[in-house]
């Protein structure tokens, strides 16, 4: 009776061990996938070329912020908005260069260009600024939808 029990009790440590092994490797995927986004990342906007311009929240946005990495040779601009809220269902960001006082489309931002897919290239800009529109973007900028804004 007791072989029998300690027997079962075994078998049953042994089942939470493998639970416990799979959760650990699920986890160290995870972490390795975001680990290697964030290298890809890295690499892209790291560059001695980058520059490197924060917009920060306007009035009716103050806590949001992102960064425009914007490559000085191939005038490619890249974006990390990853601390704007996310958009809602049929809209998106779009970001816009000041040139001369006149915005110009700079491109549509999603969760997938996120740093990693330049989303224009730009030849000159004093400013950028992030607008929310209807999917697929916007000629003019909404401007009551600003959410961030940067000079160069």
């Amino acid at each position: 009776m007791a072989s029998i029990a300690g027997n079962l009790y075994w078998l049953n440590q042994q089942s939470e061990a493998k639970k416990e092994i799979v959760n650990l490797k699920t986890t160290n995927q995870s972490q390795h996938l975001a680990l290697q986004k964030m290298d890809e990342k890295w690499q892209i906007v790291s560059g001695s070329n980058m520059q490197v311009i924060t917009l920060k929240g306007v009035e009716k946005h103050p806590e949001a912020k992102a960064t425009v990495f914007w490559n000085q040779n191939t005038k490619e601009v890249y974006l990390n908005a990853d601390s704007l809220p996310k958009a809602p269902k049929g809209m998106q960001y779009q970001l816009w260069a000041i040139a001369d006082g006149k915005p110009v489309n700079a491109g549509m931002y999603n969760e997938e260009k996120d740093s990693k897919i330049a989303l224009s290239k730009i030849a000159k800009a004093q400013a950028f600024a992030i607008t929310l529109e209807k999917e697929n973007g916007s000629d003019v900028p909404t401007m009551e939808n600003m959410f961030v804004m940067g000079g160069v």
